[in-house]
């Protein structure tokens, strides 16, 4: 997987909120952290969908997680208005 830039980073907001207990932490317990929360992926699809906005944004990310949504073409196209200001 390409380094992406780290948005959501377990270890640095660790280190910054609560440093004394951070110290104290093992490295393995702060791996399964950042594997439950799933922080590449998430890291990975900010970065990959950082040029989208609206609802551009909204299909993008359902389409990742395998969402179909089945609503009415011209539903989709008034969202699609009312996100840019036009009724």
């Amino acid at each position: 997987m390409t380094n992406v830039p780290k948005v959501i980073d377990v270890e640095v907001a660790l280190q910054e909120k609560i440093p004394d207990i951070y110290k104290n932490i093992p490295a393995v317990i702060l791996s399964l952290i950042k594997k439950v929360i799933h922080q590449n992926d998430i890291n990975r699809m900010i970065h990959e969908s950082s040029h989208l906005h609206g609802i551009p944004l909204v299909d993008w990310v359902l389409e990742q997680f395998g969402v179909d949504r089945k609503s009415p073409k011209d539903a989709h196209n008034r969202l699609k208005n009312i996100g840019k200001g036009k009724k």
